[in-house]
């Protein structure tokens, strides 16, 4: 058990173990030392509560502590609550050596003496003390709900740290642990591809036993990029790879084990409400930080099932938790309206999903390949294929998000009558490997599909859960019959549109008969109402 002095068991037991007997034995300086060669394992190994505990006394004691102690004892403050809020905010920017401790010290309410001992101060137990402000500024952001700001500082962060430990892990974990950080704060952000990229940095560290939860940290988080997002294939191997790597008795597993279960639910569930009811054993409180792909998993999964409504209805119920977000930024700040997105998307509301998209952070990729989509599905397939055509190198390597740029690319162009150019980009998507699969074929418009049957004797058919997509293509309007409508908007006459389009007044009933035909609407108000509805005024 965590606490003791172990000596069987796991190597982070025993190092946990060590630094707990010697804290309860009075034996301060040793636990001071143990705690600090073995930061990493004791920070993770040993309970939340008892960590804070032997951190707060050991920098408290006679003997003076390091700074290392200094910092984490401050860190603790500020998360359990001891900060006051009265201080001056942190400083979005990250600087460099004694201007990054200077004002970042200061600006977390550290006083000057433990200032000008960072300054000083070239590293402690392989990891820069520079460093250590700048991750507890990096938490501290976090920790509001504002993981864009926090990617900057974690960044320079791993920039001070140097290159990975290939060979030998000279930085006692602080490589390790930083390129997980900086993986999850990449997901809080929504730079998926970046956080896939840290994570597989982290796994190719090498790494002493004890840090072995990090490890599976780092395989099982890439693994629910990967099945919402990406390869369910992958996931399936990552899942594999974070079963070689020996479990410790850190608290982390409890979320390790959480995101396990969360990508099972996808990979070796047969339909979605079996999926959705091993996704629904696992408490939301295990997922911590990572709760917007928990309520996104639950989202794909009861819109898969056809339970939209109830989907709805569980949003209402997670908007009133005092979770750390700040609307629009990032993506725990966009989850809910990208999920409330898609359930209107499911259920024909068009400009329902629109509002909600408007509340999403415009930069990240899902939201830009969403209003894409909107576009496609509003009758507006040349801007949906303009938005897309800059989105391929931010969806290589996650394939969920590129078959949904290849949908829309297949969809504008069908829209469009531009036949071959679909036939092209559908021949693509049936050489990617294994072919396209359910979730994938779900992700085209009903007349792509029809199109793609017509045009492949492959083109495999969607499964019986997935047959409730159906997502059609408005009738698109014709340049001529956009500036008809935007005339019709300005309350101009009939006869001040034909003398401004140059037409006379038998072609204007006619491209009127034809605009009022594809909004499905029968008078000038109709057609008004319906083009701002749809985002074409």
């Amino acid at each position: 058990m965590i606490g003791r002095r172990a000596t069987d068991r796991t190597p982070l037991a025993r190092v946990v173990g060590e630094i707990d007997y010697a804290y309860t034995h009075g034996r301060y300086a040793r636990a001071r030392e143990l705690l600090e060669r073995n930061l990493i394992a004791g920070w993770f190994g040993l309970a939340p509560e008892r960590f804070a505990e032997i951190v707060s006394d050991l920098s408290r004691s006679d003997e003076p502590p390091g700074a290392l102690l200094q910092i984490l004892a401050l860190m603790l403050s500020k998360r359990s609550g001891g900060d006051d809020g009265s201080r001056d905010a942190v400083p979005e920017r990250s600087l460099d050596a004694d201007a990054a401790v200077v004002e970042m010290g200061g600006a977390l309410g550290m006083d000057s003496s433990l200032i000008e001992q960072l300054r000083r101060s070239g590293g402690e137990q392989g990891v820069p003390v520079t460093s250590l402000v700048q991750l507890l500024h990096m938490f501290t952001l976090r920790l509001e709900g504002r993981p864009k700001q926090a990617m900057r500082v974690i960044g320079a962060l791993e920039q001070h740290l140097g290159s990975m430990e290939t060979v030998l892990d000279r930085s006692r974990g602080w490589t390790l642990f930083i390129a997980v950080q900086h993986g999850i704060t990449a997901m809080l952000a929504g730079d998926l591809s970046a956080a896939l990229a840290s994570f597989t940095r982290a796994r190719m560290q090498r790494y002493a036993p004890e840090h072995g939860f990090l490890v599976r940290d780092a395989c099982l988080k890439s693994a629910i990029i990967e099945v919402l997002y990406g390869d369910v294939e992958r996931a399936r191997a990552l899942l594999v790879e974070a079963e070689d790597v020996i479990r410790t008795e850190s608290w982390v597993e409890a979320a390790n084990d959480a995101a396990q279960r969360l990508v099972e639910t996808f990979v070796l569930s047969e339909t979605p409400d079996d999926a959705l009811g091993l996704l629904d054993r696992v408490p939301m409180r295990d997922f911590g930080e990572l709760w917007p792909f928990y309520i996104v998993a639950v989202q794909q999964l009861l819109a898969d099932a056809g339970r939209v409504e109830e989907s709805d209805a569980r949003f209402a119920l997670f908007d009133t938790l005092a979770l750390p977000r700040v609307l629009g930024e990032g993506f725990n700040g966009s989850a809910f309206a990208l999920c409330r997105y898609a359930n209107a998307l499911a259920s024909g509301n068009l400009e329902e999903a629109r509002e909600n998209l408007a509340e999403a952070d415009g930069d990240l990729v899902v939201t830009r390949l969403a209003i894409a989509v909107q576009d496609l599905l509003s009758g507006r397939p040349r801007e949906a294929q303009q938005r897309v055509a800059g989105l391929r190198q931010e969806t290589r390597g996650l394939r969920m998000l590129d078959v949904y740029r290849l949908s829309v690319l297949a969809g504008s162009h069908l829209a469009l009558g531009e036949e071959e150019e679909c036939a092209e980009v559908l021949g693509f998507v049936l050489r990617l490997p294994g072919g396209p699969r359910p979730r994938e074929l779900a992700a085209f418009t009903s007349e792509v599909r029809a199109f793609a049957e017509t045009r492949f004797a492959a083109w495999p058919s969607l499964p019986g859960w997935a047959e409730r997509f159906s997502f059609d293509v408005r009738p698109v309007l014709t340049e001529r019959e956009l500036e008809i409508l935007g005339e019709l908007a300005a309350g101009r006459s009939r006869e001040q549109i034909a003398q401004a389009e140059f037409i006379s007044m038998n072609t204007l009933k006619t491209h009127l008969r034809s605009l009022y035909r594809k909004l499905g609407v029968r008078s000038r108000t109709g057609a008004v109402l319906e083009g701002e509805r749809r985002g074409l005024l």
